[in-house]
């Protein structure tokens, strides 16, 4: 009796756990990644390099001689990271949707609205 009970709680619990869903495995953003996008005419030309660990993004991103920090995170093929210089702040969201490309949008303090990037690994 006791080991039929066993039985029937391991295939409850098998049953249970097959129905909750499960994160999805972050994917790999470390490395270069050449930037392009605007808004407005303004430009969000340059470079970021990235650090992964796990879900957390960390680095630097040039643009017009620039350098900024960065620190994200990722959650399956989304990536998430904002820059910060002396000067002024972004934020950048994206969405990995080839291998090596993410494509997303971004806001600055340097400029009112929403914009759009694209990046490319090298």
């Amino acid at each position: 009796m006791i080991a039929r009970l066993s039985l029937v709680a391991g295939i409850a619990a098998c049953a249970l756990l097959a129905g909750v869903p499960h994160r999805a495995d972050a994917a790999n953003f470390a490395g270069r990644w050449y930037l392009h996008g605007s808004i407005g005419i303004l430009p969000a030309n340059g470079t970021c390099t990235f650090r992964q660990s796990g879900t957390t993004l960390a680095g630097s991103c040039v643009s017009l001689g620039s350098r900024a920090v960065a620190s994200g995170a990722v959650d399956g093929s989304h990536v998430f990271w904002r820059v910060r210089n002396r000067t002024s702040h972004g934020a950048f969201d994206g969405r990995l949707v080839g291998p090596g490309t993410i494509r997303g949008t971004w806001t600055t303090t340097l400029a009112p609205g929403i914009g759009s990037f694209t990046a490319t690994r090298s």
